[in-house]
């Protein structure tokens, strides 16, 4: 690709106020930014040698994803060379026919398979899910093949695709499997199936490969880590950043019961923190439990514009459970609750310092500062770190390593729906295996000894 712009282009974009940032990627082509309509969206332009020099321009929000474009382009152009065929362009003006009028781009048919799962046939998602999906598909796939008419995609494009990704092999395989579920959608449509054969084919790509381990903590090191966790007051008016802030005392106590609440009832961090005096219960046989019927994900108020939490569906049906308070934590909690929760059944179990949920940098902030000090590993630290989620993984192995639960159990008590994510919880300690296979060899002889008399 040609990696210049003509006199008269260059005139053309100063007479139109447009900043132009010479950024000239390895790959050839020119970046732009748009300055003059108040966007500041980046414009990734090239020379198409498909279509006979074309130039061909396309904004993208970020300056990575219009180098990323232009680096996917740069390796379809490669690859067709490397294998002796004539690159075919996807922005190619196609032969005006009712076919190829109506092919639908890989942008409209995923905003439909995201936004709108139960018309392509799948199963609905949640909020935190959906989010995620479109999150791994703005960053890793509009850009490279977003425009391309769904029957014009090919293996040899995804192949090409998939090798120009930059990113960690568990955020590839993330993005493969997006795009391989959104081209079975497409296949199996019930409408009106898009493509007969799906091209999303490429062997192992995607197994997701976890970078790091969570870290199971004992009892001990919860109960020292709690301890450590401090939440200082909010600024005075006039207060100077070196200024020493006293503790706030109720803000300390009810961050850390969501701690202990969390690791030992294994709940996830936003199930916790919107918790509420009605969701604290007990049944008719005594046994105090926690009801979770709802979580607090990261969303865009309409009415303001900008993001903050809602409360809404789990992340899934298995989500929906109550489980039991361990005796441990039961009547610390019930204490916690009779000194600083209202008495309305719709307070806050875990209030912040102003009243509210507390906020995702609040909670790792004082997390990771109380963990330092009670030395447990950083978050950092390969290949296992201990974070929010680390104490929900905590919960879950107690009860798996004490309880000798099943599997099936095990899924039920984490609100998990897949069987691949609870077994991860299942710690194989040699020593106790050495133990149970003696134990279970000691019986086997016992049985056979028996059936002989």
């Amino acid at each position: 690709m040609k990696s210049h712009l003509t006199d008269a282009e260059k005139t053309k974009f100063e007479r139109e106020q447009v900043a132009v940032q010479k950024l000239r990627p390895a790959t050839g082509g020119i970046i732009l930014r748009m300055a003059a309509n108040g966007s500041f969206r980046y414009i990734a332009r090239y020379h198409c040698p498909a279509c006979g020099g074309r130039k061909h321009s396309h904004s993208y929000h970020t300056r990575h994803q219009a180098v990323a474009a232009l680096n996917a382009v740069a390796a379809s152009i490669d690859l067709a060379e490397a294998s002796g065929r004539k690159y075919e362009c996807a922005e190619k003006e196609q032969p005006s026919h009712p076919t190829a009028q109506a092919a639908q781009t890989l942008d409209d048919y995923a905003a439909t398979f995201i936004d709108h799962p139960e018309r392509c046939g799948a199963r609905s998602h949640a909020p935190s899910h959906q989010k995620n999906m479109w999150q791994t598909y703005n960053q890793l796939i509009k850009p490279y093949l977003g425009r391309t008419p769904l029957p014009q995609l090919s293996t040899t494009q995804i192949a090409a695709w998939h090798n120009s990704l930059t990113v960690s092999e568990h955020r590839k395989a993330v993005a493969y499997n997006l795009l391989h579920s959104i081209m079975q959608a497409a296949c199996h449509d019930p409408t009106e199936p898009r493509v007969t054969i799906n091209p999303v084919d490429i062997p192992r790509a995607g197994v997701r490969r976890r970078a790091t381990e969570r870290y199971a903590a004992t009892q001990e090191e919860i109960e020292l880590f709690a301890s450590k966790v401090v939440v200082h007051a909010r600024p005075k008016l006039g207060a100077r950043p070196g200024d020493a802030r006293p503790v706030d005392v109720r803000g300390t106590q009810s961050m850390r019961m969501l701690f202990l609440t969390t690791a030992y009832c294994a709940l996830r961090r936003e199930e916790a923190i919107c918790l509420t005096r009605s969701d604290v219960q007990q049944d008719e046989t005594g046994i105090w439990y926690i009801n979770i019927d709802k979580a607090a994900t990261r969303g865009l108020d309409p009415q303001t514009g900008s993001t903050k939490l809602i409360v809404g569906k789990p992340k899934s049906k298995a989500s929906k459970r109550h489980v039991p308070i361990s005796p441990l934590l039961k009547d610390r909690l019930i204490e916690y609750m009779n000194q600083n929760v209202g008495l309305d059944q719709l307070s806050l179990l875990f209030p912040s310092t102003i009243g509210r949920m507390w906020d995702d940098h609040t909670i790792y902030r004082v997390l990771r500062k109380a963990a330092d000090e009670a030395g447990l590993p950083p978050q950092s630290n390969p290949p296992k770190r201990f974070d929010m989620y680390a104490l929900r993984h905590t919960g879950i192995t107690w009860y798996a390593r004490y309880s000798k639960a099943t599997l099936p159990a095990i899924m039920r008590f984490s609100g998990q729906s897949e069987i691949k994510s609870a077994q991860q919880y299942f710690h194989a300690d040699d020593d106790q295996v050495s133990k149970d296979i003696a134990l279970a060899a000691q019986r086997m002889s016992h049985e056979g000894q028996a059936t002989a008399v």
